[in-house]
């Protein structure tokens, strides 16, 4: 059986595709989460180098007022944003750290059901005859690879996923469901390639 080659562009894709394994407040503050505070930082840098350090941290707790500052028309957004999306983010972090503590808790012997990730072809959570029949849908191996990943993928924004699974359970899961729903194509051909050449044809 070919071996799917596996370097840091198609972990970072799996990383991606995998990412509907949360739900909630862990997704957002995983895959949203970072996009918020890379503007509140750049929000801070700029109001640091605009009115300093110091008066940009009290603008941003509410300590000072944006209209005591020398630029006031650029603290005022600083101090928007601490008054509006601070608490946000730290009451998103409160509730995580309390919903994967008892989470965690219920599920602990479920926990090693699945990995963390959609699994790589021919290795631990795919089956080798399942791999070995995926491949030979395909003529490259890559090609089977990020085929079978948008196929998982798109099973972890289904019904067919437990609302109350934990993200490794989410991964299985979904990987049953991939597993089954390629197995029932009556014309043995891989759904992903089948309408790519459907969206072609029209």
């Amino acid at each position: 059986m070919p071996r799917v080659p596996v370097g840091p562009v198609v972990l970072y894709r799996i990383w991606w595709r995998s990412r509907a394994r949360h739900r909630g407040i862990r997704y957002w503050l995983l895959i949203q989460g970072p996009v918020v505070l890379i503007v509140l930082l750049a929000l801070f840098v700029i109001n640091g180098f605009a009115i300093g350090w110091r008066d940009a941290y009290e603008v941003t707790v509410q300590i000072a007022s944006p209209w005591q500052t020398g630029q006031p028309w650029v603290a005022v957004a600083l101090s928007l944003a601490g008054w509006l999306i601070w608490p946000s983010v730290t009451g998103a972090v409160a509730g995580y750290v309390i919903t994967d503590a008892t989470s965690s808790r219920r599920s602990r012997p479920a926990a090693a059901v699945g990995g963390r990730f959609i699994p790589v072809l021919g290795r631990r959570g795919v089956s080798e005859e399942f791999s070995r029949y995926f491949l030979f849908l395909h003529e490259r191996p890559r090609v089977a690879q990020s085929d079978w990943e948008k196929i998982v993928s798109a099973f972890l924004y289904t019904d067919a996923i437990s609302a109350n699974a934990n993200p490794r359970e989410r991964i299985a899961q979904a990987v049953s469901a991939a597993i089954a729903f390629v197995g029932a194509m009556p014309d043995r051909r891989c759904p992903i390639c089948r309408s790519q050449e459907a969206t072609g044809e029209g």
